[in-house]
């Protein structure tokens, strides 16, 4: 099969998501064998030595060995686990012109905390504003 996925199965997730009112073609998809390929993939394909991405605490020690083993520093922003919402001043405050990425998480793990859409949104804005990725991990 081909290296991207079998190409009936990325047709069928670009239908799904396109439902969902997205517009992504199969062309955009890369079906890997599971999260943790996936991320390490992404990862090395967006960082250079000493760029940070930012993750979600507490957070999947893989998600930080990914970005350490392909030469990124992994930085911490706070959660409020009792309402799962993200602290956005400490992100804004954390992001310096070497931060390229923040990595959701959601549901957590290992809290299980899940992001609201406002949240999510709010997130998506503060990228925007720093021209950051968004590696978004929504497994379940």
């Amino acid at each position: 099969s081909a290296s991207e996925g079998i190409t009936e199965l990325r047709d069928a997730i670009a239908q799904k998501e396109n439902l969902k009112g997205l517009s992504i073609d199969k062309d955009d998809i890369l079906v890997t064998n599971g999260v943790s390929e996936g991320l390490d993939m992404v990862i090395s394909s967006i960082i250079e030595e000493g760029d940070e991405v930012l993750l979600p605490g507490p957070y999947y020690p893989p998600y930080a060995s990914y970005v350490r083993l392909h030469g990124g520093v992994p930085v911490e922003f706070a959660v409020d686990l009792e309402n799962s919402t993200p602290d956005f001043d400490d992100i804004r405050s954390k992001i310096t012109p070497k931060t390229v990425a923040i990595c959701l998480i959601s549901p957590n793990n290992p809290t299980g905390a899940v992001f609201e859409e406002n949240s999510l949104r709010k997130l998506i804005d503060i990228a925007n504003e720093h021209s950051l990725y968004i590696i978004c991990d929504e497994i379940y």
